[in-house]
């Protein structure tokens, strides 16, 4: 599996003609019966899961590929939800060599397999069938097969990246019919056939974010249709609302009598003017910030609807299955209440899962902050304090962006001593630099289970640069050549996180000289940076810049966890313009050591990365920092979420931008699972360019494992102090303050703030 962590400059989309508006008005009726939500737990190794469905016999099926197989494994769950291997495509994969490997695959009403197969030496992927013990080649082969889905014995759809989408015989391997779709930037998100007529649900980016709507065709011929008037009325009251910035389309199934769709938190039934609410999870899998539906499945009996959701996050466990069988759900006998004052992608894909691994826990997610809200940090804070105050506040606090230090010494935590002796007794190795950044003779009040560490990504030149800010800053200035290399998206924060140890006293005072130095050469790396940006583009690139505040967006945080996460795409440069010959950003996810050798090993000069630090020792950044309310009445509890999140399990979650983990042992085995890194990119006008390795060998992970633990100074990042650095930096920047007022403005608002 190889992430493309660079999206498509130009993304081919599958899209169907439009259905013709309902007269009628719709309505959403409520379902007479109860369900509730039940995990099915997935075999341990899926990494991938190409299809699901129930056949003949009524069993569910599944066709998947383990993170080291290119090969397909079928799967059956028994009657008690154990997974039972039916066969795998090994001895196809084995024929076709070692370069072989599924493209995409579904499994048919009959049992059987399709899959389309690749090697290296071509670009065009050929269809197969696969039984127990044998299989046989289609005469069909295209490239770009991105989804195959079967409805019945003789044919398979066939969705590729090209806008076209056809129906294949098995037999013949000849086009039934053929779906030239028009349009650009609609995306052909998911579909399902149902009476004669195949729905789906079209997406494309709007004013206002994700815009969804439903379309339909003629199953045999593929011209456009219209179906039932009842039918598109319940559908457009379905869609209507389904507009939103989170880009989760809804998806569909069919049953003998029915066609259900799952969207905006709930799976609905279509029929009779009607879009009848079958199940809905309120805060659970269907509603989660951290998951979306990817499958819905409708089988004959009358607990047979599932929903297959993917984790946002990604990592060893990726995929989430949930039932909605006829009933009640199991009450609760204990609660867990966890705060964070903004969202924390890390903390929710902890709740999500542990409150599916322990159904008798109701385990609510409060934030401080709601994104949107405008709430500023410090009344967030006091309403907080509040709370734990007047005995309603959390059991579990997320320490990020608050005052650490202070809810240490005013009592308000537990020691958490006990905790992490149970993990040092536990087989997984920590990054214990990291894993004890609060620990005192006093105790342990906080544990950090993500960290983010500032990072150069260059050419070795500039690398003998970078021992101060202002060496780095003069030696970029000092030159045309050498400016033109800055990659525009240089991260402020990580800037900020390198010099932190100049900038404050351990009693978290400001040193103004050091402030002083931090603005100016920021302001002239940021000032390069905008001249790069227009730099050698055309007329039409340099005017859709315009309304873009550079300046604004690359200082809107001085936080690493918001900062950039350095990918390598300007060194390979395929972020467009020329190629950068130095990235600064952020070490902050479980791919960042693949994505940054994937880079130094395709750069077209010599290249290598180090970590950043403008004095002292090397800097990390704590991130998703755990403490437990000192007056919690759950506390036991808390701190087996806390013991839950450290887990290899739960840290082995890629998690894109929220942090490396401090679980060292799920690091290590994250970076030898993974399949390899690769990214991608093209343009209108000019090819694709692909750059791809391997997974990191024992001692490649050993060695990344080694960089990391070479960072031994923890930067507790305060959301308050970071916002009123961000603030006056950028008055100083875009030229509406002095660097004299900046600066005495930014000292003397944090010097209150201390004192409060």
């Amino acid at each position: 599996m190889k992430p493309n962590l660079l999206p498509l400059a130009l993304i081919a989309a599958l899209c169907l003609p439009a259905c013709s508006p309902a007269e009628q008005a719709p309505s959403v009726e409520a379902t007479a019966t109860e369900r509730y939500e039940q995990t099915v737990a997935l075999p341990d190794n899926v990494m991938l899961v190409h299809d699901m469905r129930f056949d003949e016999a009524g069993r569910l099926t599944m066709a998947a590929s383990a993170a080291d197989s290119g090969a397909v494994t079928v799967y059956a769950l028994s009657a008690d939800d154990v997974w039972e291997t039916a066969f795998d495509t090994r001895a196809l994969i084995d024929s076709l060599g070692k370069d072989a490997r599924v493209e995409a695959a579904c499994l048919t009403p009959q049992g059987s397999l399709v899959c389309a197969v690749s090697c290296d030496d071509s670009s065009e992927a050929n269809l197969y069938t696969a039984v127990p013990g044998s299989f046989e080649a289609v005469p069909f082969s295209a490239s770009g097969i991105s989804t195959l889905r079967s409805y019945d014995e003789d044919t398979v759809l066939v969705a590729d990246t090209r806008q076209s989408l056809c129906r294949i015989d098995l037999a013949t391997g000849a086009k039934r019919c053929e779906y030239r779709l028009q349009g650009r930037g609609r995306v052909l998100s998911d579909f399902t056939v149902y009476d004669g007529l195949a729905y789906a649900t079209v997406s494309r980016s709007g004013g206002a974010g994700i815009e969804t709507e439903f379309e339909a065709f003629d199953y045999d011929t593929g011209e456009k249709a219209d179906p039932d008037a009842s039918i598109v009325a319940a559908l457009e009251k379905v869609f209507s609302h389904a507009n939103s910035t989170d880009p989760v389309s809804p998806i569909w199934s069919n049953g003998q009598d029915d066609l259900l769709v799952c969207a905006k938190g709930a799976i609905y039934r279509i029929s009779d003017n009607a879009a009848t609410v079958v199940a809905e999870s309120g805060d659970a899998s269907l509603s989660s910030a951290v998951k979306y539906p990817h499958r819905l499945l409708i089988g004959s009996g009358q607990d047979d609807i599932l929903v297959l959701c993917h984790n946002k996050t990604g990592g060893l466990a990726p995929y989430t299955l949930y039932r909605y069988p006829e009933g009640s759900k199991l009450e609760a006998t204990g609660s867990l209440v966890v705060y964070s004052l903004e969202n924390n992608s890390a903390i929710e894909q902890a709740v999500a899962t542990f409150r599916d691994e322990r159904p008798e826990i109701a385990v609510e997610m409060r934030i401080g902050i709601p994104a949107g809200s405008g709430t500023a940090a410090d009344d967030a804070l006091r309403a907080l304090n509040a709370d734990i105050i007047a005995g309603t506040g959390p059991d579990v606090i997320v320490l990020d962006g608050l005052p650490t230090e202070a809810f240490i010494g005013q009592g308000a935590l537990l020691d958490l001593s006990d905790a992490l002796e149970d993990l040092h007794a536990s087989k997984d190795e920590y990054f214990e630099s990291v894993l004890s950044a609060f620990s005192s003779d006093e105790g342990t009040y906080c544990v950090p289970g993500r960290f983010f560490l500032p990072v150069a990504l260059s050419d070795v030149e500039y690398l003998e640069h970078t021992t101060s800010l202002g060496e780095m800053t003069d030696f970029i200035a000092s030159s045309k050549d050498a400016r033109a290399g800055l990659n525009t998206a240089t991260s402020v924060a990580a800037l900020f996180a390198a010099s932190s140890q100049n900038l404050f006293e351990d009693d978290g005072s400001v040193d103004r000289d050091a402030l002083e130095s931090f603005f100016t050469c920021t302001k002239t790396l940021i000032d390069i940076g905008d001249e790069n940006l227009t730099r050698n583009i055309s007329e039409e690139a340099r005017a859709n810049l315009q309304g873009y505040d550079y300046r604004a967006t690359e200082l809107s945080s001085v936080s690493l966890a918001d900062g950039h996460g350095v990918s390598g795409a300007g060194i390979l440069g395929i972020s467009g313009g020329e190629a950068s010959r130095l990235e600064i950003g952020s070490m902050d996810s479980c791919t960042s050591l693949g994505m940054l050798s994937l880079a130094a090993e395709n750069a077209e000069f010599d290249c290598s990365y180090k970590l950043l630090a403008f004095g002292g020792e090397q800097v990390f950044v704590p991130g998703s920092i755990l403490g437990v309310n000192a007056s919690s009445k759950e506390a036991e509890t808390a701190k087996e979420f806390i013991a839950y999140l450290l887990s290899s399990e739960q840290q082995g979650q890629s998690l894109y931008d929220g942090g490396l983990p401090v679980n060292k042992s799920a690091l290590y085995d994250y970076l030898i699972a993974l399949g390899g890194y690769g990214m991608s990119a093209m343009s209108e006008d000019g090819p694709v360019k692909s750059f791809d390795r391997g997974p990191f060998t024992e001692e490649e992970a050993a060695a990344g494992c080694a960089l990391i633990e070479s960072a031994t100074h923890p930067f507790v990042e305060d959301k308050t102090v970071n916002d009123i650095v961000a603030t006056e930096l950028l008055a100083y920047c875009n030229g509406t303050a002095t660097l004299d007022d900046a600066v005495s403005a930014c000292v003397q608002k944090i010097d209150l703030y201390r004192a409060q």
